[in-house]
């Protein structure tokens, strides 16, 4: 039964049985957001600290704008994290991570071809060597 309340209150349909003076297609969601309380504390309601917000000159709702990513939780008012670009900051700091990829080069004393990476010195002689 609260199943069934939970999913109904949120619905367009008993929003403009509720409210017939709102227009249920302006409440639209932001795109792959998914935010949580930084103490854990359970949460669900969150505010966006820097969001630009359009309206008409009658004062209903437009359109918004998300300008810097930034929330608070509405339950206990810490900041809120959006787990969803966690993944992309995974990846991001894992390709800057990653190591160069050895060249083989000939060394300008020795002329012995060795495999180095950028900044090494040749392993037969010690001469510095030149990655480009």
């Amino acid at each position: 039964m609260r199943r069934a309340w939970l999913q109904s209150r949120g619905s367009r349909e008993t929003l403009q049985k509720r409210r017939p003076w709102v227009r249920a297609e302006l409440f639209c969601k932001l795109g792959h957001v998914l935010l949580a309380c930084s103490r854990r504390c359970g949460g669900r309601l969150f505010r966006a600290l820097f969001a630009e917000v359009e309206l008409d000159s009658g004062g209903a709702y437009q359109d918004h704008q998300i300008v810097q990513p930034g929330y608070i939780c509405l339950n206990c008012g810490s900041p809120a994290f959006d787990l969803s670009e966690v993944p992309a900051e995974m990846d991001a700091e894992a390709a800057e991570d990653a190591k160069p990829a050895a060249t083989d080069i000939l060394c300008p004393m020795c002329e012995t071809l060795v495999q180095v990476d950028a900044g090494m010195e040749c392993p037969n002689c010690g001469a510095p060597l030149e990655v480009a």
